[in-house]
Order: C-alpha cells, then sequence, then structure tokens
C-alpha cells in the first residue's frame, strides 16, 4: 500500500533551497546545529562527526538534513566523507549519505537569486566586510570619483591674506546616503545642499584636516589626477604651520604653490610603481592600455572600486531595439563615467574585464567650448559575461543608495527574457530617483 504522503523524499528536496548554509554559532539567526557527536568506523580513521542543520524561516520553508563531516586538523576546514548510499524516508527528515568512500573537500553549489555561485573555501565565509579598513580604502574610492581638495584665498580688509583648505565630496542628493556613511566614519564635517540638486560634504576646519583626512590620504594615496590636488593642500597646511617663515615668505611661498595648475589628464604617480614604462607609453600614444589581472591588483582594491561605483556607476536597464507589433528589446547595462581621468578608466575597463571601449563624449551643447570642460570618459558595457563578473563583485558590499539600485538591477537578472517584465523594473528604478527631485531640506 503506497504511503499516504506520497514520495517523501523527491517532495522534500522539491521544498528545500539548493542547499542550507552554514554558518558560526554567532551569527546564526535561523540555522540551529545540534552537539556535534563523534562517531568511530573503520572507513573514517580520522575524527568523524556528525553534523545535525535544521534550517527554518527560510523563504517560508522547513528543511532538514544530515551530513557527515571529517574535520582536518591541519587546514581547520571541514571536508565531506562519502559513504555507502543509504536513504532514510520520515515524515520530518531526510538523512542522506554519499556513496563514495572517498575523502572530498566540501564543495556545494548555492543558488544565489537564481544564478550559481561555486563556493571552494569556507574561511573566504569569514572575511569581515565594512571593517575600519575596509571604509578607508572606500573613502579613498569615494573622494576619487566625486572628492575635490581646493585652496580659497580670502583678502581682508586690511590686505591680510586668509588661506582656507577644504575638502569636500558632493553627490546628487539621490546618493545622500553615502555622504551619511563617510560623515560617520569620519566623525566629522558637514552636509550642505546646493541649489543644482546635489550635496555636498565638507570638512573645512584645519583640526579636523590634519587628524582625520590627512593621515588616511597619506596612508592610502589616491588614484586621480586629484593626488596633486591632495598635495597642494597638504604641501600649504605645512607651509601655514611652519613657524620658523616670516609671514612675507610664508604668503610667496603659499602662492607659488596656489598659482600651480593640474590637467585632468594627469596620472597618479601611484601608477608608476606597479605599471611598465612601456605600458604608459602604450596610452600616451594610442589612449588604450592592456593589463593583466595581477598588475591591477596591486594597484585597485575592492573597497575603493565600490566607493568609486558609488560615486560614478549606474546600473540600469536599457532598450536594445524597439518594434511595432511586439514588445520591445531590453537588457541590463553597467556604466561609469567620469570627467578626465582616461587612464583610470582604462585601468577601470580592464579591471572589469569589460570589452567595450572607453568613450570620449561632448554633449552637444558644449561642442564649441574650446576649454572642454564638459567633455567626460564613459564607460558602458551590456555584455552578459561582463555583468556577472560584476555582479560577483559588488554583491552585499555596496553601503550607499546604489545598493538599492543595484539590488533592484541584479533581481531583474531572472527576468532577462521576459521584456514585458524588464520594462516594469525600468520604469521602477527611474520612479525612485525622480523621488529624490523634490526639496531635500
Amino acid at each position: 500500500m503506497p504511503s499516504q504522503n506520497g514520495d517523501i523524499l523527491s517532495r522534500k528536496l522539491h521544498s528545500m533551497r539548493e542547499t542550507p548554509p552554514i554558518f558560526q554559532k554567532k551569527t546564526t539567526r535561523y540555522t540551529f546545529v545540534s552537539p556535534i557527536k563523534r562517531i568511530d568506523t573503520p572507513l573514517c580513521r580520522p575524527q568523524m562527526y556528525l553534523c545535525h542543520v535544521t534550517m527554518s524561516l527560510t523563504w517560508g520553508q522547513y528543511a532538514r538534513f544530515f551530513t557527515l563531516f571529517q574535520f582536518s586538523q591541519k587546514r581547520h576546514m571541514f571536508s565531506v566523507c562519502n559513504w555507502n548510499e543509504e536513504r532514510h524516508h520520515s515524515r520530518h527528515g531526510v538523512k542522506r549519505f554519499f556513496n563514495d568512500a572517498s575523502t572530498l573537500q566540501v564543495q556545494w553549489k548555492v543558488q544565489q537569486r537564481g544564478d550559481e555561485a561555486s563556493v571552494k573555501n569556507l574561511q573566504r565565509l569569514n572575511v569581515e566586510k565594512h571593517s575600519k579598513e575596509w571604509y578607508e580604502h572606500w573613502l579613498v574610492g569615494l573622494t576619487d570619483g566625486d572628492g575635490t581638495f581646493s585652496v580659497d584665498r580670502h583678502s581682508k580688509p586690511n590686505g591680510h591674506i586668509v588661506w582656507n583648505l577644504v575638502f569636500k565630496i558632493s553627490l546628487n542628493k539621490y546618493n545622500i546616503r553615502a555622504l551619511l556613511k563617510a560623515q560617520s566614519f569620519l566623525g566629522a564635517g558637514i552636509l550642505t545642499p546646493t541649489p543644482d540638486n546635489m550635496v555636498s560634504f565638507r570638512i573645512r576646519n584645519r583640526d579636523h584636516l590634519k587628524k582625520l583626512v590627512f593621515p588616511l590620504f597619506d596612508r592610502i594615496p589616491l588614484l586621480s589626477n586629484k593626488y596633486y590636488d591632495y598635495q597642494k593642500i597638504r604641501t600649504i597646511s605645512l607651509l601655514l604651520d611652519d613657524e620658523s617663515l616670516s609671514p612675507g615668505q610664508r604668503q610667496d611661498q603659499i602662492q607659488q604653490i596656489y598659482s600651480q595648475k593640474t590637467t585632468r589628464e594627469e596620472i597618479s604617480p601611484v601608477w608608476f610603481q606597479h605599471i611598465s614604462g612601456d605600458t604608459l607609453e602604450l596610452y600616451k600614444k594610442t589612449g588604450k592600455i592592456h593589463l593583466q589581472k595581477t598588475e591591477i591588483e596591486k594597484v585597485l582594491s575592492l573597497p575603493w572600486v565600490l566607493g568609486f561605483i558609488e560615486a560614478e556607476g549606474s546600473f540600469f536597464l536599457t532598450c536594445k531595439e524597439r518594434y511595432q507589433h511586439k514588445p520591445d528589446r531590453y537588457c541590463h547595462s553597467f556604466g561609469l563615467t567620469q570627467t578626465g581621468n582616461g587612464f583610470l578608466m582604462e585601468a577601470l575597463r580592464c579591471y572589469f574585464k569589460i570589452v567595450a571601449r572607453v568613450q570620449f563624449r561632448t554633449p552637444a551643447s558644449f561642442q564649441n567650448n574650446k576649454q572642454g570642460r564638459r567633455s567626460y570618459f564613459k564607460l558602458e558595457t551590456t555584455n552578459w559575461r561582463s555583468l556577472q563578473y560584476i555582479r560577483k563583485l559588488c554583491l552585499d558590499s555596496l553601503v550607499g543608495i546604489k545598493s538599492l539600485e543595484f539590488r533592484i538591477w541584479e533581481r531583474s537578472m531572472k527576468h532577462r527574457e521576459n521584456s514585458e517584465k524588464l520594462a516594469k523594473i525600468q520604469k521602477k528604478l527611474r520612479d525612485i530617483r525622480a523621488k529624490f527631485k523634490r526639496p531635500l531640506f
């Protein structure tokens, strides 16, 4: 007589996620690990442990499984010990052992929003994100994206000249959350709105600059032409504190540094330490570079890249083709824009493994502008393989409003063949940005 519950094994495996995650006890909310029991068997000479994991309240489903683990004291990691296959059907759980007697390193597939990712090392789960050092690199990347270092010169009625040093990051008020995070991390500065729908995070207090800002950028140098702007105010700050100089000497030296101009195509000297001279000469001649992964990772760190994306990146959906009698074709896209710093944009193209070229754009309304101040570099891709790599880098890492934008963009990837669904998601992303066009303060 067949069971009233049918094929429990098939129904149980169907109701489970691919593999319930196993976390440390201190970080677990809905995963419970029973006391570990030792098992002595002829096949398992090393120390063997049976780990009973129960996962509940995940997507409204319940799942329970038993897996036999071997703990390696040398590598401090778990590995699966495969046994002869044995299946046990019950109302409350599924017990399964594998059919191979060899010992394999733990390697399972975890499905993340419809996309599989191979987890080869459990220690990777213990990497601490958003630590103090992580935020330091993130803030430097944010500054390279939309930060400025400036010196303001004011003349008083009595003829005395006052020099004000300013560190500022300006973002669209749509991304004020990133500025609040920067303010919270540094513990200083003020936020002020501007008439052009922007918000500026600014530090002018010299004590705060010397204690909070200068040590950070001395330790983690900037990678764009803003490196030279920072060195300018850093030098002026030292001159203002140099008591060995007379007022006249101090003013003359500061005025000389203040009059120096930097171009938007200056390359940070950090690149010269890790990139060959041939690569730099190739960029000067052709405007292109070809860097290997090992070369780029010596300069660019992931937190820096994420901070730069917070300032200059965009996750969006674009309409590739329009039709009259059927839905338009939409696809996912990722883009970066930057005024100047073409070398840096080329390096990011190599970092993200993007095949498309970096484009130099000038809006039609500013094409007659001889100074070219409105020109910018643009990097954009719709290549699915490149987008998957970018998705992997940004997953659970962004901290500003771009985290919401990315999450909607990333979750919509499972609808890549559904143009009608993508059109609705595109409208949702645009509506979120439109909400921030209203006055903020």
